[in-house]
């Protein structure tokens, strides 16, 4: 998990492929949603990077309490 200068990235590494978490949550609108509702982010994330289910899931609710995402969104 990283920042960059750009307030338009926060990456994070997933299965050691870096994306763009505050895109991911904006994109899907993961703030705005209970965790039964984030099945396109999964399957984004894992689409993406070819993480497992636990590691995806582990990482949108890393994602949804990031205060540096929270902040930019």
């Amino acid at each position: 998990m990283g920042s960059n200068k750009n307030t338009n990235e926060i990456i994070y590494m997933i299965n050691g492929v870096p994306v763009n978490a505050l895109e991911i949550a904006r994109r899907f609108n993961l703030l705005n949603k209970s965790s039964f509702q984030h099945s396109d982010a999964v399957e984004y994330i894992r689409s993406t990077t070819g993480a497992c289910v636990m590691e995806t899931a582990t990482t949108i609710a890393n994602i949804k309490k990031d205060p540096k995402i929270r902040e930019n969104i």
